[in-house]
């Protein structure tokens, strides 16, 4: 009847008008979504680079990683609840192969302990909400403006510090930023680079002009931090965002790395020499790899110049070395082929997105990329917090948007918001049970007397109930402050444990002195001679053999090490180098006058 249909008619209306009303809200908390997960990027950023503040033992790392899982704890739960029906995300299913390629290598080949479960907890959750943005927002005017305001301000503190306005962090460069090194600002702005170039073609002369400032103030920060990886890194982004011949820009990048060699020889040949060691690892441990680097990477420089002793250069370039200065060879010979595989797989990924389909946004993501990727090789860019979102950034910049409209090709995954919060709940728990625990050691390690009985049970009940047993920096610290309180058997035992992930020069000497102090001069002996041969260049570990020798009446192989010592040409002179050398030189007169030895 016509009564019954008026009243349909009215029905559908109503309902429309409420699905209206239900969509205009779910776009509404979309947008606010979206502009929250920006603010709190932007602040991810700013924190990477200048949250590090001297709460914690390691003030340029471990700040930042509880920055990084504060925040992104705190946009989870925020996700969680602006996100109805979840978070929804369009993948394609080469990009969750590269996924599970990369899961399962770690699997294999990491230690999986509580660091590295953490650390790898971390970077997917970073992953997972950088992805959900770069998914679901393709305006990146926003994003590039916040990364070059970003390097124009690390540029302006390098220039502050030049000045002396603003002191180093370190006491050995001038120029750092918020930094230990020049390695940390002249990566960081080798990959912030190409991002100034976005702005170049912009309409507004304000942001042209201002990207060209910013410009032109990088190129002069990298070239005063007289970094050679970011200089090459620098050149080839400029030959190739702005050269269309690639086979001129393959000579004068191989010409620039010769002049580069030229710079510094000493410092080339001292990485060329921890690469010689790493090769025969890989060849020794090829499908998993050795394990973490600064366990057994001393050891194998060690026996490399034992066999080579008559190298000369190789035993005045060898020193405590606790990177390869090469990310792949890092890789490769920690976790062997399969844990390689993820990261071929994401040169090819990248190189195919760029080529095959490439806009201006995706040419600096790309060129970003590969700045990254030429300073890795002959440096430690991943050792930085900010250097791993960038290069996640502008992973996902490049290849979402080319293959996002392929529709064959793509995965509809929902992750549900409780899940995202449940995620979200426990990163924040981590994050502040790994900040309570190692502001504690802060404290510690200011102490006046770190050997009185409150600080001695401190440490004890850290190494006892924190993830901090397992971290070789805190363990080390622990063996060294049980060394000065006399307990020297714990403090090898400490050791020993330091050890397996952290086996140096320093490790061995102290080990050393632990069984000097307690008389047994046979493992004392072996120690130092493992010492020794770690750093051939270093007198104090000959020395300490040298009293060994004369104490227990070896007089040849006493006059067979002084003059070693005497022979030995010393890096760094100091007052207890001339001490050893004068002391050893009288035993020597003493020892050809033919007196009492």
């Amino acid at each position: 009847s016509r009564p019954e249909r008026a009243a349909g008619r009215s029905q559908n209306r109503v309902q429309a008008r409420m699905k209206n009303c239900i969509e205009t809200s779910l776009q509404h908390n979309h947008d606010i979504s979206f502009k929250i997960i920006f603010v709190c990027i932007s602040f991810l950023f700013i924190g990477t680079v200048y949250f590090i503040p001297d709460w914690c033992a390691d003030r340029f790392h471990t700040p930042i990683l509880l920055w990084i899982g504060c925040l992104l704890g705190i946009l989870g739960i925020i996700i969680s609840i602006l996100e109805y029906q979840g978070m929804i995300f369009h993948i394609p299913v080469s990009l969750i192969a590269l996924y599970l390629c990369w899961g399962i290598s770690w699997v294999l080949t990491s230690s999986l302990n509580y660091n590295s479960v953490s650390l790898f907890f971390t970077d997917n959750m970073v992953l997972l909400l950088l992805y959900y943005y770069f998914a679901n927002h393709s305006y990146y005017s926003p994003f590039y403006f916040l990364l070059i305001s970003l390097a124009g301000s690390v540029c302006l503190i390098a220039f502050l510090q030049l000045f002396g306005i603003f002191s180093s962090y370190s006491s050995t460069f001038v120029i750092t930023a918020t930094f230990d090194n020049p390695a940390g600002i002249s990566a960081v702005l080798a990959a912030l680079l190409p991002f100034t170039f976005y702005f170049f073609s912009s309409r507004s002369k304000l942001s042209r002009n201002m990207s060209i400032i910013i410009c032109v103030m990088v190129v002069i920060s990298i070239i005063l931090s007289n970094a050679r990886a970011a200089i090459l890194a620098m050149i080839a982004i400029f030959l190739g965002y702005f050269l269309k011949r690639k086979l001129l820009f393959v000579c004068c990048v191989g010409l620039l790395l010769v002049l580069l060699y030229l710079m510094k020889p000493d410092s080339a040949n001292g990485r060329l020499l921890i690469w010689r060691c790493c090769a025969q690892t890989i060849i020794d441990n090829p499908l998993l790899g050795a394990g973490e680097f600064t366990a057994w990477y001393m050891l194998d420089q060690a026996c490399f110049l034992t066999k080579h002793s008559n190298e000369l250069w190789a035993i005045l370039l060898s020193d405590n070395i606790r990177h390869p200065f090469n990310e792949y060879l890092e890789v490769v010979a920690e976790r062997g082929i399969i844990g390689f595989i993820p990261i071929i797989g994401i040169i090819v990924y990248s190189i195919n997105s760029y080529y095959g389909h490439s806009t201006r946004e995706q040419k600096s993501a790309f060129w970003s990329l590969v700045a990254i990727a030429i300073c890795s090789f002959f440096s430690y860019s991943f050792e930085y917090e900010i250097v791993r979102v960038v290069f996640i950034s502008s992973f996902f910049i490049l290849i979402l948007h080319p293959l996002i409209s392929d529709n064959r090709r793509i995965v509809k995954v929902k992750v549900h918001r409780w899940i995202v919060f449940f995620l979200s709940t426990i990163l924040l728990i981590n994050t502040f049970y790994q900040g309570f625990y190692d502001i504690k050691w802060t404290d510690l390690l200011k102490s006046e007397n770190p050997c009185d009985v409150k600080n001695m049970c401190g440490y004890e009940e850290l190494y006892q109930n924190s993830f901090l047993g397992q971290q070789s920096a805190f363990l080390y610290n622990y063996g060294v402050v049980l060394h000065q309180a006399g307990e020297y058997r714990k403090s090898n035992d400490i050791l020993l444990k330091c050890s397996k992930k952290m086996n140096d020069y320093d490790v061995q000497l102290l080990q050393g002195y632990n069984y000097l102090e307690m008389e047994n001069m046979h493992c004392a002996e072996g120690y130092f001679k493992t010492a020794s041969n770690i750093i051939p260049c270093r007198l104090l570990p000959l020395y300490e053999l040298f009293r060994i020798y004369v104490a227990t009446g070896r007089d040849d192989l006493a006059l067979e090490t002084a003059q070693n010592i005497i022979n030995m040409p010393v890096k760094i002179v100091s007052a207890k180098t001339n001490f050893i050398k004068k002391r050893v030189s009288n035993y020597l007169k003493q020892a050809k006058k033919g007196g009492v030895l």
